[in-house]
């Protein structure tokens, strides 16, 4: 297909930042420069030598009806090919992370512990007659600390704002496409994309971020993505290579799968999902959030001609809402090998800012905060996964043990819990040993999660706690201890519940 390319190579850090990012202080930037933010750009750009309205038909055309498709700027990697977004599918083996092997594939080996790949990009080959390599690729980013003041030639105390920016970093370079129906639409927008460009996109313009130069820019034949291998049989995969924002067709609700856009059932599923929103500055206002399917997400269906057929259509213009923006990219059997090594060539990490005093001091109860918000997150998530089996204790028994619980977190004396489960009487007592939860009896089970590390008990990897610069959170003894009893307290409030409503 013909498109559009072009380089953007980053002058100052960029920073566009995706919803959800934690702290209501902090602003975290993507991975990649989404097509919605270079469309506004080039508009800003056309809008100086025309004057229009968005009833325009060229206007509509070019930026508004979807025929010409901003697609989102992937990263170059080390070998500078346009990255593209990591399978969900895609796992490793915690023991040996030289291979990753796609379950949208491969049958999962229970005996195994594996875990997803949390490099957001990757680029593979044939580097050899059937031998393939991939090489994953994490963009690097720059972390900032900033002050707002109301007065910026004095400081006032209590009219300070703390606020931290996680950007990519400067001296970066990205892939940039832009397809159309018609070929004259990409004479058009590539007369305003010069080489040596200069163009200012993200936010804070003004604070240094944002000034990136167009290289390298041009019309020619382009393929999104290129096949590799034939491991899989009598099916089709397609693979997101972009945030997919689709409608079930009946309701209209949001949905976080594609059948309905794709219109067969998907065997098998691999997804991920994020909250996209966005910033309208004619009116000042917010744009509606809605939930988006992320791009790697994978869905493998059985294979037949028609829908084959289908696919090849959609895959020109996308799926689903906003596909003028990049939105709803996706591959037909872009990847279909089992399993596929590992070329580790992932971008430098930009160097620690080094922090005043004062500055370490609030860092130091932003990434705790940070620390906190994560912990509440993957606490909801342990809750909703735990289930007491067998018979359950009587709803009375559940709700003295929670008394209890909240009694030693208010004490910050967890023995109280212990002196509680040992000096049950035989009826309570048989009660809690009865019913079971992950394998063990109940009274077993609270004792395990009192003694257990809090970041073990909620399966959260110390590596990926958050931190700025080189500060890091510091989980006392007291937070440690009302995490747990909150997560005693939710599955036993859970299971009350879960009670009353049979």
């Amino acid at each position: 297909m013909k498109a559009l390319t072009f380089k953007i190579h980053l002058v100052e850090p960029v920073l566009v930042n995706q919803l959800g990012g934690g702290d209501p202080n902090s602003a975290i930037g993507y991975d990649f420069i989404p097509g919605s933010t270079f469309r506004g750009a080039i508009i800003g750009k056309y809008l100086k030598g025309n004057s229009v309205d968005a009833n325009d038909e060229d206007f509509q055309r070019l930026f508004l009806n979807g025929t010409v498709r901003f697609l989102n700027a992937y990263p170059l990697t080390k070998t500078h090919k346009r990255a593209l977004p990591t399978p969900v599918s895609w796992h490793i083996d915690k023991d040996d992370e030289q291979e990753v092997f796609d379950f949208a594939i491969k049958n999962v080996d229970e005996s195994k512990t594996w875990k997803g790949l949390t490099d957001p990009f990757c680029f593979s080959w044939e580097y050899d007659e059937n031998n393939y390599q991939t090489e994953l690729h994490k963009p690097g980013k720059q972390i900032k600390i900033h002050t707002a003041r109301a007065d910026r030639q004095k400081v006032t105390e209590g009219e300070s704002t703390i606020f931290r920016y996680e950007a990519l970093d400067s001296g970066l370079d990205f892939s940039g496409a832009i397809l159309a129906d018609n070929e004259s639409d990409l004479k058009i927008i590539e007369a305003l994309l010069q080489n040596g460009a200069s163009v200012n996109i993200g936010k804070s313009h003004l604070s240094g971020y944002g000034n990136v130069k167009i290289e390298d820019v041009m019309i020619n034949e382009w393929q999104e993505y290129q096949k590799i291998g034939d491991d899989a049989q009598n099916c089709i995969i397609v693979t997101l290579l972009s945030d997919a924002i689709i409608r079930e067709s009946k309701t209209g609700a949001y949905i976080t799968e594609i059948d309905s856009a794709i219109g067969q059932k998907a065997k098998k599923v691999f997804v991920r999902t994020r909250i996209i929103g966005g910033f309208n500055r004619k009116w000042n206002l917010p744009i509606p959030q809605t939930i988006a399917i992320q791009a790697g997400s994978v869905f493998v269906y059985d294979d037949n001609s028609k829908l084959r057929k289908h696919l090849l259509k959609l895959e020109q213009i996308g799926i689903g809402e906003r596909r003028g923006e990049g939105f709803g990219r996706f591959a037909i059997d872009w990847n279909k090998m089992e399993k596929i090594e590992i070329r580790s060539l992932t971008s430098s990490s930009p160097e620690p800012v080094t922090l005043s005093s004062d500055s370490e001091a609030l860092a130091k109860i932003m990434v705790n905060r940070m620390m906190q918000t994560k912990l509440d997150q993957m606490l909801i998530e342990k809750i909703n996964t735990l289930k007491i089996k067998n018979q359950q204790p009587r709803n009375s028994q559940l709700n003295s043990m929670r008394i209890i619980a909240r009694r030693a977190l208010r004490l910050k004396n967890p023995q109280k819990i212990f002196d509680y489960l040992e000096g049950m009487k035989k009826t309570a007592s048989s009660q809690f040993q009865g019913a079971t939860i992950e394998g063990h009896p109940l009274s077993e089970w609270i004792k395990i999660i009192i003694q257990q590390d809090l970041f073990d008990a909620l399966n959260v990897n110390h590596d990926k706690l958050p931190s700025i610069s080189n500060v890091k959170p510091v989980l006392t003894e007291d937070i440690a201890l009302e995490y747990k009893i909150r997560l005693i307290d939710g599955v036993l409030n859970k299971a009350l519940k879960e009670a009353n409503n049979e």
